[in-house]
């Protein structure tokens, strides 16, 4: 009896496992999928604007036209780079599979701005303050900056290990 029980609760634990890993694969998948259309449809972009300018060249267009042309696509790079549309839904499928832990961020600290909650998410991740910098598009020194004003608007004192609060509060 006391066998069967002891299996039932070891089959429980074992399914909720999967539909955590469940939950964990989906999340990836429709991020990958709306990071391909966001990317291909820059591209795309790039690409006729890239079709005109070396229109301009062949036309032999004035020096003048062919470099605003020049700097209107590295304008539209740079605001492609810097682009938070994919927020929403990384925040959606960050809750499925951190336990609402968003959700419960801004329950606790409501006046957080968008990048100290990416950098709390990033931190929950378990990512370095290098690939937040490639991710967030700054410096490395940015981050560690931000992470300095983060811990103040958490209320903490300087020895405080931030990983960990944030590694702890997801799981209070």
């Amino acid at each position: 009896m006391e066998d069967a029980k002891k299996e039932k609760e070891l089959a429980q634990l074992r399914t909720g496992q999967l539909e955590v890993e469940l939950k964990r694969k989906v999340s990836e998948l429709a991020d990958y999928n709306i990071n391909l259309t966001r990317k291909n449809d820059m591209l795309q972009a790039l690409d006729e604007q890239m079709n005109e300018l070396s229109e301009s060249v062949r036309r032999e267009d004035a020096k003048a036209r062919i470099t605003k042309k020049i700097k209107d696509i590295r304008h539209d790079i740079k605001m492609n780079m810097e682009e938070d549309g994919n927020w929403d839904k990384f925040e959606e499928n960050f809750n499925l599979v951190y336990d609402n832990f968003m959700m419960k961020l801004n329950q606790s600290y409501p006046n957080l701005k968008l990048l100290d909650k990416k950098l709390c998410a990033y931190l929950r991740m378990g990512l370095s303050s290098k690939e937040m910098a490639q991710l967030l598009n700054c410096s490395e020194r940015s981050i560690e900056t931000a992470r300095y004003r983060l811990r103040k608007k958490l209320g903490m004192d300087s020895g405080s290990n931030l990983v960990e609060f944030i590694k702890n509060f997801g799981e209070v």
